[in-house]
Order: C-alpha cells, then structure tokens, then sequence
C-alpha cells in the first residue's frame, strides 16, 4: 500500500511538472501586442517648396524690378493653390544661405526663378504711366492693357505689380524671357531647369502668365 501511495504521489509530481512547462513554453511563444501607429495627418503638405526671391530686369522708366520680382513671387505661389505643394517665401540671396534658410523651413526643393524683357520697338514714354497696385496676385491670362486700380504717391512704393501691369508695358516684338530652376535640398540636385522666351503679337500682351503656367506644371510634375 506505501509502494502505491508513494507511486502516485510521484505521477502526481511528474504531471505538474509536464503542466508547468508546457504553460512557460505557451507563454514565451505569445506574440507580444504590436503598440499602435498614430494616425498620419489628415490633409497634411506632401510637398514643402521654398520660392527665392525671383531676379527681375526691366530696364525701362518707371519699373521698379523690387516691385516686379514682389509680384511675380506672388503669381507664382497662385499657380500652387490646390495642390499638393505648400509654398515658402525664402528671403536669402546667396546660393548657400539659401540652401541654409531652405533646410531650416522645412522645405524639400528650392525654386529659383528670373524674368527679363527685352525692347523690340517703340520709345519708353509710355512706361511713364504705369504703376503697380496693391495686393496678391492670382493667375491672370489674356489680360489686356488696363491698368485700372493704379495707385500713386506713397502708397505705390509698397506695392507689387500684377500680371496686369506686367501686360500694360508690353508693346508688339517685345520679347520676354523666363528661366527657373528647381533643386533638391538633400543633395543639390536639379530636378527640373528650363528657359522660355515668348515675342509679343500686339500691344498689351500677356507673355509672362502662360510662361509661369507651365514652369509650375513642370515643377509639380518634378517634385511629386
């Protein structure tokens, strides 16, 4: 009867042993819960772009290329709206503090851009009437020679030009030339670099719209 009672206590031992084992190894094969993603923003910028202050060279009297290179800024970041691509106004001149001021903004490319009109004919009196008027520029095509709006005095000084005012200077075989240039700000690279000329038909045309269209079409393709 001891022997018995003995062998059973015995089993007894041995089963609870299998039973342990078994529930450390069940426990070391549990896959541990994965923590959770935070949720990505909702509409947030794909796309960060630092716009420089772009060259202006409008050599004829009463131009103001500070004023010119304002709105041309302006109709830039207008071409933007509904995109993907948040703009950034970028303020440095210099090739390095640029790329600095770029970085710290957060932005991934640098659009560099410069505009220059050429005289084909004609006096420059008629320069001696415009003006740029105040406030932002949105994308204007077709746009004839009305310079309505026009602000004098003090107040023109803080002004920009529109793609309006741009227009009025323009006389038939004027030429315009445009170039721009995009670079990563992770390694330099040029994305996308290219010059456009356009000769003006007729008095009053708007060459430097279409030619901006198509530079931010070029860009958004480049960037994505």
């Amino acid at each position: 009867m001891k022997k018995i009672r003995s062998y059973a206590t015995l089993t007894l031992f041995a089963l609870a042993a299998v039973f342990g084992a078994a529930t450390v190894s069940f426990a070391q094969q549990a896959p541990e819960p994965q923590a959770q993603q935070a949720p990505a923003p909702v509409n947030s910028m794909a796309v960060k772009i630092g716009v420089a202050i772009p060259k202006a060279s409008f050599t004829a009297e009463g131009v103001d290329n500070a004023q010119m290179a304002a709105g041309l800024r302006e109709m830039i970041a207008g071409y933007f709206k509904g995109t993907n691509v948040e703009v950034v106004s970028l303020e440095s001149r210099l090739p390095q503090a640029l790329a600095e001021e770029a970085k710290e903004k957060g932005c991934f490319f640098v659009l560099q851009t410069a505009v220059q009109q050429k005289k084909g004919g004609g006096g420059l009196a008629m320069f001696k009437s415009v003006a740029p008027v105040l406030g932002s520029v949105a994308p204007m095509a077709g746009v004839g020679g009305s310079t309505a709006g026009i602000v004098t005095g003090a107040v023109a000084q803080t002004a920009i030009y529109t793609a309006a005012n741009i227009a009025s200077t323009t006389k038939a075989k004027d030429q315009f030339t445009f170039d721009y240039s995009l670079t990563s700000t992770d390694d330099g690279a040029i994305k996308v670099k290219n010059s456009m000329k356009a000769k003006a038909k007729a008095d009053g045309e708007d060459l430097l719209s279409p030619m901006v269209e198509k530079m931010a079409e070029a860009v958004l393709a480049a960037a994505q």
